[in-house]
């Protein structure tokens, strides 16, 4: 009868070994999980979407960053997007000591509404025809992510038309570091005969003093459209390959009963 023999391997070296088999194992098991990106393709080239829609702003820049923008020679200054200097942007929140707006009697305007301003999208995304694409447009008046119905929120139409695409930017230059040119698109809120009323131009009643917010949302494809029902605007539509940005801006309407207000609130300004 033959005598099994006894390793002379010590149990710590046989533990190792064991160790040593495990991880290994589990190497090959991790690695046929790991799925490369290098073949992947996109099949639908009809809803593909290669750079997402952005509103852009420029931003302060240290005396560091423009000093060194200075001393390159292919630039000169650092190059921002419109209106180049952060300075004119008009703040996300309008601080009522600086920017007094008034809620006016029904059919009255405010002479201290804002005076209009651009809001700049870029997106450089082109369809199979080599076409950019449309960009749309929506106002959403005191949005709140828990409403599941944003469409609901849709205000100041006057201004914006939420199913007309938004205009080519015109004659402005601008190049990011590194980057290729964006196509920029002008949202304008207002014009110069018909200033951005906040309080009074909503569409309906003004709204009740206090504060208020104003939610620009941005897409790169048409609003969504269920199977059975209308359009809602200010919804993008993901299924199409939508890609989406928003801007918030918060402002407070004083009571036409202030002081001030009574001088401020006049006669309905033209369109």
């Amino acid at each position: 009868m033959s005598r099994r023999r006894r390793s002379h391997r010590p149990s710590s070296a046989r533990a190792g070994a064991r160790a040593g088999a495990s991880a290994a194992a589990l190497v090959l098991a991790v690695s046929a999980c790991v799925l490369t990106d290098q073949y992947i393709n996109i099949s639908d080239e009809t809803i593909s979407n290669r750079t997402p829609v952005r509103i852009v702003e420029p931003i302060q820049l240290t005396a560091e960053v423009q000093k060194a923008c200075a001393d390159d020679s292919d630039f000169g200054e650092c190059p921002q997007p419109p209106p180049d200097d952060a300075s004119d942007v008009l703040p996300h929140f309008l601080n009522p000591t600086d920017y007094e707006f008034c809620s006016c009697p029904q059919g009255r305007s405010d002479l201290g509404a804002q005076p209009d301003f651009p809001i700049f999208i870029a997106d450089r995304d082109q369809d199979t025809n080599g076409d950019y694409d449309d960009i749309f447009a929506a106002l959403l008046l005191d949005y709140s992510p828990s409403n599941d119905r944003p469409h609901t929120s849709i205000g100041y139409r006057d201004y914006v038309n939420p199913q007309e695409p938004v205009p080519l930017a015109s004659g402005i230059e601008y190049e990011p570091i590194g980057q290729h040119e964006p196509i920029l698109r002008e949202l304008r809120l207002g014009n110069e005969n018909r200033p951005f009323d906040f309080c009074n131009g909503a569409g309906g009643t003004p709204l009740a003093p206090g504060y208020h917010s104003l939610t620009v949302v941005v897409s790169d494809r048409p609003w969504f459209t269920p199977e059975d029902g209308p359009i809602q605007e200010g919804v993008p539509d993901f299924a199409n390959g939508a890609s989406f940005d928003t801007l918030t801006y918060v402002f407070f309407c004083n009571d036409s009963g202030a002081a001030d207000c009574q001088i401020a609130c006049a006669e309905e300004l033209p369109p």
